[in-house]
């Protein structure tokens, strides 16, 4: 008697209801653990996910660039105090309005910045083998991921900010208050999204936005510690920044009105 040939489904079938096979999952680590005559683990080998990264980094170029444009129709716009609210401190809000959307404009520059010479490196170098696009960005382009997260959502908060600041100051009384509790609330939900681990890429330095940013700055001072020209631009715009929050934090802090 000649027996047909058994298909997978079936072995796979035998070898579950076999007396000695168990099942194991571990929620950490998810895999099948059989074991019967023998073991096998049901795991992802090692592979190329260069492609994987190149789209991932892709992915916050587009919305960076919508919410770019948006950002600098917003910035350059003037907004007109009405006579009802000219008082000092609606002049310093303007101002700081003007300041957050310039700040804004220049994050989401430089994360379209990062996030397309992570996409061209990737497209010109041959990545080697990691477990996860997860694996092989955290191994090789940690501090372009880094900035560009940081960045993007600097500057999609600042946004957010920019435009509660703008119904505050020019919108009519009563619907003023309305519309920047409005911008508010969406500025809270943002930031609560942007804290989630799906975001974070389960990294272990990473638990919300504020470890996202100081890992940043420490990726950026290892970066500068060596000494190059390179070194010397970055460390020339860091004293810059610092010149301007000093200048901005002098502006608020001033009782001369225009």
């Amino acid at each position: 008697i000649v027996r047909p040939p058994l298909s997978v489904g079936s072995i796979i079938a035998r070898t579950l209801t076999s007396p000695g096979t168990t099942i194991r999952y571990h929620r950490k680590n998810p895999h099948i653990n059989l074991r019967g005559g023998g073991s096998s683990s049901l795991q992802a080998s090692p592979g190329d996910y260069s492609e994987a990264a190149r789209t991932f980094f892709g992915n916050f170029i587009t919305p960076a660039t919508l919410l770019l444009t948006a950002l600098v129709s917003l910035s350059l716009q003037e907004i007109k105090v009405p006579q009802y609210g000219k008082n000092s401190y609606r002049k310093k809000l303007r101002g700081l309005y003007y300041v957050i959307g310039l700040l804004s404009t220049c994050s989401e520059l430089i994360c379209v910045l990062y996030a397309s010479i992570a996409s061209n490196t990737l497209l010109q170098t041959t990545s080697k083998p990691a477990a996860s696009v997860y694996s092989l960005i955290q191994r090789e382009y940690e501090l372009a991921w880094i900035a560009t997260m940081t960045h993007f959502i600097g500057g999609l908060l600042g946004f957010m900010t920019c435009c509660g600041l703008g119904a505050f100051l020019s919108f009519p009384p009563g619907y003023n208050t309305a519309g920047a509790c409005f911008a508010a609330a969406a500025l809270l939900w943002m930031l609560r999204l942007a804290n989630t681990r799906a975001v974070m890429l389960r990294n272990p330095h990473l638990s919300n936005c504020f470890c996202l940013v100081k890992r940043y700055i420490v990726l950026t001072t290892k970066q500068l510690k060596t000494f190059s020209n390179l070194s010397v631009l970055g460390i020339s715009s860091i004293a810059l920044t610092g010149i301007s929050m000093g200048l901005l934090i002098r502006a608020l802090v001033s009782l001369d009105e225009e």
